[in-house]
């Protein structure tokens, strides 16, 4: 005989519910983080790099 009050197939639910979710306010932005200047030694391999390339680019130029 077929039963009257089948049990559910989903489990039952949680009665408090699902977690709150954190008031608008109270959530910050994630800030990137902060890109350092370039130190002196940055600036002189960047410098060379730049030196080496115009020097490649004007001795193509006048071959």
């Amino acid at each position: 005989m077929a039963d009257n009050n089948p049990e559910e197939v989903r489990p039952r639910r949680d009665p408090s519910g699902p977690p709150r979710l954190p008031d608008g306010d109270r959530v910050h932005p994630e800030h990137p983080p902060d890109i350092a200047s370039p130190t002196t030694r940055h600036r002189l391999l960047t410098a060379l790099v730049v030196v080496v390339v115009v020097t490649a680019i004007m001795i193509g130029a006048f071959r």
